[in-house]
């Protein structure tokens, strides 16, 4: 080892190029003209590979069999920015989300490793490249061919926590030691670890009036909301327009009603009698009971309306036909957040499960066109910064405000999967990773 160095030194020496020697020998210099002096920021100095003999603690899995598969790893390299755009954050908390405890089965598993392939980045950009890489990818002969290694697989989507390197193509203002909050996109290595690498793109700093726990609560399920309503809604006014809310007591329904009502919409919502108290503070016109009265003539009491979110269980082709009677004719909207997108990939192949989507989707669609009424679209969670800027403005003037049932600490974070699988939930819950 000794006699490499020297002779690395020599040839450094001759040439005046030690950092492209570096590189040979697997090391990265990036320029310093982003970074600052004192700072932590990946340019202007050597970045080691694979994060030197830094360590850290992880929940991961090794295979899909439920949350008794999750195990705490204490020895997990700390993860190393990759990209130019990425940071690395220390997680101070991190909530679960129905995603995490459904991946720990294997859902979504085939499409996931796809995206792993096609968009190893997190932003929001290459998000919306999906479908057209998709696209090329089962027009190729790798279509159905698994290539990456899932495993170990750390969880979480969502996340509080402090910044504490920087990669030297961040344009955003975010420095080392900012507490910002943010997502991390499907197809990376999660949250629920004490260091996680993410895109610039997908994080802001926190709103000033929440901590950790309370600002983790937010990023997932405000993100998977804004998505439906402006995304597959393609909402950029909801001000006077009527949304009915099938979930409300949630944490993306909960979000949903505060967030569209701070927008100026009217919000007619659904929950079961123990909930009814909660989702009345939200702020909703109207709170239907589903437990205690007639559910479809309430919902038919303030029908028509412009759009309606389904939150809440698995939707079907002849549930989305029931609703869409309540629906304004033509431009009324059933968008759904249980899509069977995912489970028909998995069951049938990349190839096979993209055929029956889009059968799926036209059969949902075809009795309504015939009939001159709505349309159903299926909605998914995008991860993006900008909105989580929106988020913050609205709760630090208070107009949205986070909703969390429970929170565990880091070594308890089993149990919070296990409490999430009971069901039922009011808000979110969270896990604190440090204080």
């Amino acid at each position: 080892m000794m006699e490499a160095l020297v002779g690395i030194t020599k040839s450094a020496m001759r040439t005046r190029s030690l950092s492209s020697l570096l590189q040979r020998c697997g090391c990265r210099f990036l320029s310093s003209k982003s970074g600052s002096p004192g700072s932590d920021h990946v340019g202007g100095k050597f970045d080691l590979p694979y994060g030197g003999e830094e360590t850290m603690k992880s929940w991961q899995i090794h295979s899909y069999g439920g949350p008794s598969e999750l195990q705490l790893t204490t020895s997990s390299r700390v993860p190393t920015i990759n990209s130019p755009n990425e940071v690395l954050v220390k997680v101070h908390a991190a909530s679960i989300n129905p995603i995490d405890l459904a991946m720990t089965k294997g859902y979504g598993a085939e499409t996931i490793n796809i995206i792993r392939d096609l968009c190893p980045s997190a932003s929001l950009s290459t998000a919306m490249d999906i479908p057209v890489k998709l696209k090329n990818y089962l027009l190729s002969p790798i279509a159905g061919k698994k290539s990456v290694i899932e495993f170990p697989l750390t969880l979480g989507r969502d996340f509080a926590g402090v910044v504490t390197k920087i990669g030297h193509g961040v344009k955003s203002d975010i420095r080392v030691g900012d507490e910002v909050y943010g997502v991390v996109g499907i197809q990376k290595q999660g949250s629920h670890a004490e260091y996680v690498v993410v895109s610039s793109d997908t994080i802001r700093r926190k709103p000033k009036n929440l901590g950790f726990v309370e600002a983790a609560s937010i990023p997932y399920t405000g993100l998977t909301a804004w998505s439906a309503i402006r995304v597959t809604g393609s909402y950029c006014n909801v001000a006077q327009r009527k949304f009915l809310v099938l979930g409300g007591s949630g944490g993306v329904g909960t979000f949903a009603i505060q967030y569209l009502k701070s927008q100026g919409a009217t919000v007619i919502t659904t929950c079961s009698t123990d909930a009814v108290p909660l989702v009345t503070s939200m702020g909703p016109d109207f709170v239907i009971d589903y437990m205690e009265h007639d559910t479809k003539s309430q919902i038919q009491r303030f029908a028509p309306y412009d759009c309606i979110l389904h939150l809440s269980g698995p939707n079907t082709t002849e549930k989305s036909m029931e609703l869409v009677r309540y629906l304004k004719p033509v431009s009324g909207q059933f968008i759904t957040l249980s899509p069977p997108f995912l489970g028909n990939v998995d069951k049938y192949g990349i190839v096979g499960g993209t055929a029956k989507n889009v059968g799926d989707l036209i059969m949902s669609n075809l009795k309504s066109f015939a009939d001159g009424k709505a349309v159903t679209k299926w909605a998914f969670f995008i991860p993006a910064g900008d909105p989580l800027q929106t988020f913050a403005d609205l709760i630090e003037k208070q107009r949205i405000n986070p909703v969390i049932q429970s929170v565990y600490k880091f070594a308890e974070l089993p149990d919070a999967y296990r409490k999430l699988e009971e069901g039922h939930l009011r808000g979110k819950i969270v896990v604190e990773v440090s204080s």
